[in-house]
């Protein structure tokens, strides 16, 4: 949200306790996270959010945090209470595999019709590292909002980036990021599409001559949905840069 101009204060508190080496997990607590902003000038209030969790941390670096959230959201002249419900699972069992799941499930606000919603989104991280050239790494996110028991949209979102390295100078990656929303019209004003659908690609080279500068060589193109389910491509960008880190 556009937000020119406020004010803000946040803070937060943590109570953290350990276990003994004979259980199978290492250490949890609980907190709170607050955070308060208005327009500058006593204007309206823009955001008021209190969110509790606990946490706890176990074996084979596997982290599971639950969040509790109250939210007063300010919006085109309508101010929203928000309840959700967070959780966040982490586990890595070898060196090479990390994955992540969190879940968000509560009240949510559909900003096109300004209206109080339920919404829940589910968002799957991969990270694969199978030896010492190979670099993979997988997003996957699905929402649904549902107004009145009825779907408003669901919405996909893939972002999947590879590279890999050939040695500690030069290496290649890919990125790929496809997002797919899919409308329910009648429950929109006029002029929202039915299925909005785009893909962005970007292919590129790297050489790092020290830990300080790095060359890049590559290229970037879109694609729009077209007639049916077809992705129809936009221009295509090519590129030099170069990156170097100046520390003084």
């Amino acid at each position: 949200l556009p937000q020119v101009g406020y004010d803000q204060v946040a803070g937060s508190a943590e109570y953290d306790f350990y276990a003994p080496d004979t259980v199978w997990w290492q250490n949890g607590g609980f907190g709170v996270i607050g955070n308060w902003a208005e327009n500058t000038g006593n204007g309206p209030l823009l955001d008021r959010k209190v969110k509790f969790y606990t946490f706890v941390h176990a074996h084979y670096q596997t982290h599971i945090i639950i969040y509790a959230t109250r939210e007063q959201q300010y919006f085109k002249g309508r101010t929203f209470g928000l309840k959700q419900i967070e959780i966040t699972a982490t586990v890595q069992p070898t060196d090479w595999f990390n994955g992540q799941v969190d879940v968000v499930d509560g009240d949510g606000v559909d900003y096109i019709g300004v209206r109080k919603g339920r919404m829940l989104t589910v968002t799957t991280t991969l990270a694969v590292t199978p030896g010492r050239h190979l670099n993979v790494n997988l997003v996957n996110e699905i929402e649904d909002f549902d107004l009145a028991g009825e779907r408003l949209f669901t919405a996909d979102l893939y972002d999947l980036r590879i590279a890999w390295y050939f040695n500690t100078h030069l290496f290649v990656n890919a990125i790929g990021q496809e997002q797919d929303v899919r409308n329910n019209l009648s429950l929109y004003p006029a002029g929202i599409p039915r299925r909005s659908r785009n893909l962005a690609t970007q292919w590129q080279i790297g050489y790092q001559v020290n830990p300080w500068t790095v060359f890049y060589a590559g290229s970037s193109q879109g694609f729009q949905q077209g007639p049916g389910n077809s992705l129809l491509p936009e221009q295509r960008t090519y590129y030099l840069k170069a990156s170097y880190y100046f520390q003084p």
